[in-house]
């Protein structure tokens, strides 16, 4: 047989051994696992055990209590008076007196009040499902990070096998002289910083599975027990009219609808404010029967009285009147800078999300397939002595580079979903 067939035979035997050593499991492998993590059970867990949300509810809950107490009357005056020394009267001498009195507020004061309080307890209600929809965009954007360390991790155990296998066909064809050393460093370099990048992903890893954690108030989530799936919903996201969708959808605007129609009413309770308030009073005068008696009857007197307070200091009224139509003022303001942020970030995501669309098919429908061939190419073409060794390394190098290039553009596309779910108001749907 020709030496030249007999050295491409020994060459490609010492390859096919290496490629067909078992492959050992990866660190993120389904076995290795034993917390699979589905985003709809991460995004109910925090929806569920988020402190920050409770807390928000828990205000606005309590802001619903206002309204009863704003439009009940307050509570009435009663006083007592007893002389020390007596106080001769023509109906006889008085002992104590007992006073009952009860402030009446203008009308309309007592129901624009309580309007108020349910206003902005409703708004209060609204603030907490924006405070809802952006625990979910964190959750969505944690979860996002953690499948793409998760495919990246798996991208580089499958590369680091096969640079083990090229290490071991190196190895093999260098102790039998049919090789030269510069493969088999080259293959060792290739390993080692592999290996260093590994360390890279694993404390990314570790520190993805905290802050997802933490949104879900799970301080025991392991993240050497913990699989996640591919987020499917986060991949593709139809909007035609983002604008109006957001106006209808998201708790913002419904805020600013219930703070403006409290403004309102303040700007009306203010105005009611130059109206006086009416007091009622009712007094007992106890007098002392005497005899001889001091009048023809000697008995105990009753009063009836009426107060209005007046509000004659209109500096201070008009001052409250003047900041409730600034209050007023700014909320339109607050409209029109969310109006303008969502047209903006819409339209911006939306760009992002068919550019990011059209990367993920060109990488998944091109490229990655392009550089598997040419993998294989290479393999072929060197186990036949037809190109070196840094040529086989180099392919597969390049379907590695693009596998990370793939899984970066897909999380950057669950990004920009979850971004535009959160800018829509998407009703969280679970």
């Amino acid at each position: 047989m020709n030496p030249v067939h007999v050295r491409h035979l020994s060459l490609f035997v010492a390859i096919c051994v290496a490629f067909m050593a078992p492959i050992a499991p990866p660190a993120h492998s389904q076995s290795a696992a034993t917390a699979v993590l589905p985003l709809e059970t991460t995004i109910r867990t925090a929806l569920a055990e988020s402190p920050d949300l409770a807390i928000a509810i828990l205000d606005a809950e309590a802001l619903e209590q206002i309204g009863p107490q704003a439009g009940a009357l307050s509570d009435p005056m009663f006083g007592v008076t007893v002389s020390p020394r007596p106080i001769h009267t023509a109906r006889g001498t008085q002992r104590s007196q007992w006073r009952l009195e009860q402030t009446f507020p203008f009308p309309g004061k007592r129901r624009l009040k309580k309007e108020i309080a349910d206003l902005n307890a409703q708004g209060a209600h609204y603030q907490s499902e924006a405070v809802a929809q952006d625990l979910v965009l964190h959750v969505r954007m944690a979860y996002a990070r953690l499948f793409a360390i998760q495919n990246g991790l798996q991208a580089l155990s499958d590369f680091r096998e096969e640079v083990r296998r090229f290490e071991e066909a190196a190895a093999a064809q260098y102790e039998v002289g049919r090789g030269p050393q510069q493969a088999l460093l080259r293959a060792q370099l290739e390993k080692h910083a592999l290996g260093k990048r590994e360390l890279r992903f694993r404390a990314e890893w570790h520190a993805a599975v905290r802050t997802l954690g933490r949104l879900m108030n799970r301080p025991d989530l392991l993240a050497d027990t913990l699989l996640v799936e591919r987020p499917a919903s986060l991949e593709r996201l139809a909007v035609n009219d983002a604008y109006g969708l957001a106006v209808n959808q998201r708790p913002e605007f419904s805020f600013l609808d219930a703070a403006r129609a409290s403004a309102d009413k303040s700007i009306g309770l203010a105005r009611k404010e130059y109206f006086p308030d009416l007091t009622l009073q009712i007094a007992y005068i106890d007098v002392a029967k005497e005899s001889p008696p001091q009048s023809p009857d000697g008995a105990n007197a009753f009063a009836i009285g009426a107060g209005i307070r007046l509000p004659i200091w209109r500096a201070s009224l008009h001052a409250r009147r003047q900041q409730r139509e600034i209050e007023r003022q700014r909320i339109d303001e607050q409209q029109r800078v969310l109006e303008t942020d969502v047209q903006l970030r819409s339209t911006e995501l939306r760009h992002r999300i068919r550019l990011e669309q059209q990367n993920l098919q060109l990488l998944s429908g091109g490229l990655v397939p392009q550089a598997e061939i040419t993998r294989d190419a290479a393999l072929a073409a060197y186990t036949t002595g037809r190109a070196a060794f840094i040529d086989l390394l180099d392919a597969e190098r390049m379907l590695f580079e693009l596998q990370l290039d793939e899984i970066s553009v897909r999380e950057r596309l669950h990004e920009a979903v979850a971004t535009m779910h959160r800018v829509l108001g998407t009703p969280i749907d679970l």
